[in-house]
């Protein structure tokens, strides 16, 4: 693996070695978001699951770790711009 895969999950397990915030039920998006501020080259993704996560280079991350996506996922930045009610979906029922 490269240099900025395993700073990923370095910083994952030292930071997070608990799922005391939900991470992975109902936080999934601030999780993404702070992989995003930690680690600029990271973007946040919406998979076909309903979980948000951060990646780059086909890996994407949530509090497990690496993980493996199976079917579509969504830039969040093209989900703003192309489909506003979409959004503003996502953003009532995760992120606020």
């Amino acid at each position: 693996m490269n240099k900025e895969h395993n700073e990923i999950l370095d910083f994952i397990h030292r930071r997070f070695p608990e799922n005391n915030g939900n991470w992975l039920n109902g936080n999934c998006y601030w999780f993404a978001k702070i992989l995003c501020d930690r680690f600029p080259y990271l973007t946040i993704y919406y998979t076909q699951d309903g979980h948000f996560v951060a990646g780059y280079n086909q890996h994407y991350y949530d509090w497990t770790g690496e993980r493996l996506i199976a079917g579509p996922i969504i830039n969040w930045n093209y989900i703003q711009i192309t489909d506003e009610l979409w959004a503003d979906r996502l953003k009532r029922d995760c992120i606020l």
